[in-house]
């Protein structure tokens, strides 16, 4: 009977063993089927970590959607006000070139009125250096900036040099008339910069950043380069002469001078307001229309269409005579092959004759682009 007992005995202790596994198993182990209640949580935690991720996405795109809008907002603020700074600084290039053109005047009212072009041109740096720039117009900026203190520079040296530009005395007023031709190239300089640094500068963000619709100003400060860098015409427009004069250096009685019409291009009219697109094949051909709005024949009356922006100026001239109530038409054909694919500013011009008063309609400047 004790040999019976002994033999039972492992298979209790086995059986012990065997009741504990299942107890354990029954408490909660990984194979184990999850109750509904689980289930439940488990799937209301699987929800709310979806919902989470959803937000913080939702979140990242609208961080970055107000991120972009306030980009493109200061980019869009940033081409307005140079567009507005840089009309306000062609506006003072016109009084100056008016009030030039007038000449023989007193020196000293002509050098006030200078003075006050320079203190609005002071202004307009000192509201450009104010402005709130981009990132990516920084380097726009730093031309821009350039753009606007070669002009005041040199409306501060032409002022000074005005009461001896207007002298009596050639010893004095050829030297003057002299560095005030020279400082027509600091205007021009500042064209150049302007069509070529500053405006395709900022078009070029405009379009990385995918902003259409947005106008690029272009800027002229420089009156007629064809005149104005030539010091024997800047000596006739400060003294108050001019080709076609009557004897002795005087005007004649009556009315005097010419009205710029039109420009074309193959039969097409320019215009000024929109870019216009010219074919360089085959070479094209300016002309220019203009009547003597004047009562006086003029002899020796300069027409001339230049071209700047891109490249090196391009300068087109013909010296013409003509007849009181006339209309005429000069055709400039371009020789030397424009550039193409750039924005340029043509600009034609009819030179003031003597006794003329009104010289702001002889000339007109047109957007343009060359294309192949």
């Amino acid at each position: 009977m004790s040999f019976f007992d002994e033999g039972d005995q492992p298979r209790q202790g086995g059986g012990g063993t065997a009741t504990r596994v299942r107890r354990a198993g029954s408490g909660g182990g990984p194979g184990r089927p999850r109750t509904p209640e689980e289930q439940q949580v488990l799937i209301r935690r699987i929800i709310a970590g979806a919902v989470a991720v959803v937000v913080i996405i939702l979140l990242i795109v609208a961080i970055q959607g107000c991120l972009s809008s306030q980009q493109e907002d200061a980019l869009k603020s940033y081409n307005n006000n140079v567009t507005e700074i840089v009309g306000a600084s062609d506006h003072i290039g016109d009084q100056l070139f008016g009030a030039l053109s007038k000449g023989g005047g007193n020196p000293q009212n002509l050098q006030v009125e200078v003075n006050a072009l320079r203190g609005d041109s002071e202004q307009l740096v000192s509201r450009a250096k104010k402005l709130d720039v981009p990132d990516e117009m920084k380097t726009a900026q730093q031309n821009f900036l350039l753009v606007l203190e070669l002009r005041r520079d040199a409306l501060t040296k032409i002022a000074q040099l005005l009461p001896a530009a207007l002298s009596k005395q050639p010893s004095s007023s050829g030297p003057a008339i002299a560095q005030i031709t020279g400082q027509m190239q600091a205007f021009l300089a500042s064209d150049v910069i302007y069509a070529t640094r500053v405006a395709p500068e900022i078009a070029k963000v405009l379009d990385d950043n995918g902003i259409g619709g947005q106008k690029i100003a272009q800027s002229r400060f420089l009156d007629d380069p064809l005149s104005w860098l030539d010091k024997t015409v800047v000596t006739q427009k400060l003294s108050g002469s001019a080709a076609g004069a009557a004897p002795g250096g005087k005007a004649a009685p009556g009315l005097h001078g010419h009205s710029l019409d039109s420009v074309s291009v193959g039969g097409t009219d320019l215009s000024p307001d929109t870019a216009n697109r010219i074919p360089t094949n085959p070479p094209p051909t300016f002309t220019v229309n203009f009547t003597n709005a004047g009562e006086n024949d003029e002899r020796g009356v300069k027409v001339s269409v230049s071209i700047t922006g891109a490249g090196a100026p391009i300068n087109l001239t013909k010296t013409v005579d003509t007849s009181a109530g006339e209309s005429s038409s000069v055709e400039l054909p371009l020789t030397t092959a424009p550039p193409s694919g750039q924005p340029v500013t043509i600009k034609a011009s009819i030179a003031a004759v003597a006794g003329e008063k009104k010289v702001d309609n002889n000339a007109q400047s047109y957007p343009a682009v060359f294309t192949k």
